[in-house]
């Protein structure tokens, strides 16, 4: 194999050629079907996704096939879509309200972390001044046991 400049003539040819095998090292995909015209394109299968399935998708489906057929009128069209409304409205209605907990929640817990960290910190000061006190202690022992090594 050769390389060539933008002109066309060889500037430099390889030593050693490569040689491919002509089906490849990567096994074909399956589902990859190979098209004579190469603008065509490829059209995937419909993928079934794996998503749970609402409590009412088979309602919507049903529906869809009848609006498909004919064309609703606004009054079936209502009476199909308001329960949903009145569903989400309920859902939506509930979240705001378990937020609306869950931040008083919050902020009682606010309250206790800050009642607990100030006992903390003050706890931390007396255990820090009983260390320099027992240092101060274990120091006056030994002194006092230089001074006299005879005293028990």
């Amino acid at each position: 194999m050769s390389k060539r400049g933008w002109e066309g003539p060889t500037l430099v040819s390889n030593k050693r050629p490569s040689v491919r095998p002509a089906t490849g090292f990567k096994r074909r995909r399956d589902d990859y079907e190979e098209f004579d015209c190469k603008r065509e394109r490829f059209e995937a299968p419909g993928f079934v996704g794996h998503k749970r399935s609402a409590d009412f998708d088979q309602e919507v489906a049903q529906m869809h096939k009848r609006m498909k057929a004919t064309v609703p009128t606004a009054e079936e069209t209502m009476a199909f879509i308001l329960p949903f409304l009145l569903k989400l409205r309920r859902m939506y209605t509930k979240s705001h309200s378990d937020a609306d907990t869950m931040r008083q929640q919050c902020e009682t817990l606010e309250k206790h972390l800050g009642t607990m960290q100030s006992a903390y910190h003050n706890l931390m000061a007396q255990n820090k001044n009983l260390k320099r006190e027992l240092e101060m202690s274990k120091y006056r022992l030994m002194l006092k046991d230089r001074e006299n090594p005879n005293y028990v």
